[in-house]
């Protein structure tokens, strides 16, 4: 068997998808060969490799208002070869320039394999793309199953994402006895998930299960010479504790902060809640001596 001889990817607008596949494809080695009438209906790249050619399309998808949703039945992801780990770092800050989206950066991924380095990103549409080069270390066969338990991932959440974080914000709510009101609680994440300038969201994820989510907004205050970063919801699914995913998470927001300049993060915990209270200062945060307080401000009648 010689493999796969080409490979064809719906897109829902080729026009748009053309420039991210022909930046990130030129970068493999692939060169576009097929470019139909004003490229409404699809794109081809072509690679040679030995003993033949392997082939990449970008057509126009018939249901045009999906994203991809890799945990339904169809391609989960695709891997491509890279030639050295030098070559997938070309290719990350590659990613950077263009704006893709950035699932996991250049890391060697042990659970995967021996000497398995890769970077995992999302094509315009939300299909999730690897770049990936491994050593030529003899695959262990007698490693046990638990030993290729996926690491856990935390990726930014989408506007498709909307589904799946009113419920953890639900579940979380539950668990803090906090009231929730769907309807004013749903606006609010939509507009967050919809401008950047509000804040980000992430969402944890552990294989193919959920395993919870972390909103970041922002403040304007002087004392700390500009905008902080406020963590508003912290949450974690109760069999995903204590597994090192919520440090991943405040990782994730302290990475985030610190790209754009943001140097302290705020966040509130229930009095009562002394684990909370542990797990954060292990962290590195501190007890303000202040009482936080609120006042609604009721609508014009």
């Amino acid at each position: 068997m010689k493999g796969l001889h080409h490979l064809d990817l719906n897109v829902s607008d080729p026009v748009r998808s053309a420039p991210f596949y022909d930046r990130v494809l030129r970068h493999m080695g692939f060169t576009r060969v097929i470019e139909a009438a004003s490229g409404e209906d699809g794109f081809d790249w072509i690679a040679p490799r030995e003993g033949g050619r392997f082939s990449i399309g970008v057509v126009r998808a018939r249901d045009s208002s999906k994203t991809h949703d890799r945990y339904a039945p169809g391609l989960h992801h695709l891997a491509l070869h890279a030639k050295s780990r030098e070559d997938v770092d070309r290719l990350y800050s590659l990613l950077l320039k263009i704006d893709a989206e950035i699932l996991d950066p250049p890391a060697e991924y042990p659970q995967y394999g021996p000497g398995y380095y890769a970077v995992f990103f999302l094509d315009p549409d939300g299909l999730k793309l690897e770049y990936v080069v491994e050593s030529e270390q003899p695959w262990d066969s007698s490693l046990k199953s638990q030993d290729l338990q996926m690491e856990p991932k935390i990726r930014t959440a989408r506007i498709s994402d909307f589904d799946i974080l009113i419920k953890l914000i639900e579940e979380y709510y539950q668990y803090d006895s906090l009231d929730f009101d769907p309807r004013r609680i749903g606006a609010g994440l939509w507009k967050l998930l919809q401008d950047g300038n509000l804040g980000c969201a992430w969402i944890a994820e552990q294989g193919a299960e959920v395993a919870g989510y972390v909103l970041l907004t922002f403040n304007y205050d002087l004392e700390f010479g500009g905008y902080e970063g406020i963590i508003t919801d912290l949450f974690l699914r109760e069999k995903f504790r204590g597994c090192g995913i919520g440090r991943l998470m405040i990782d994730r927001v302290e990475a985030h902060c610190r790209a754009d300049g943001i140097s302290t993060i705020e966040l509130q915990v229930e009095i009562e809640n002394r684990t909370a209270h542990s797990f954060y200062r292990k962290l590195g945060f501190s007890q303000l001596p202040r009482l936080v307080m609120s006042r609604r401000i009721p609508a014009n009648d």
